[in-house]
């Protein structure tokens, strides 16, 4: 391995420690602001999208078999 391998390789890891530093203080940020019940209603949040979004290309028949 090459010196620019190692420095690319350190350069990453400082990287991935500052991701995961901003993800928790960001976290923090979060559960503190007004905006923290979308962290207790996010899977809910999560299934209607993902149900919607398949119902959006179907047809009457699945619209119906959905809601019974």
């Amino acid at each position: 391995m090459t010196s620019v391998h190692l420095y690319l390789i350190g350069l990453l890891a400082i990287a991935t420690i500052m991701v995961r530093i901003s993800g928790l203080v960001a976290g923090q940020w979060i559960r503190r602001s007004k905006h923290s019940w979308i962290l207790k209603e996010l899977p809910g949040l999560i299934l209607v999208s993902l149900v919607s979004v398949s119902l959006a290309n179907e047809s009457v028949v699945g619209w119906i078999s959905a809601v019974a």
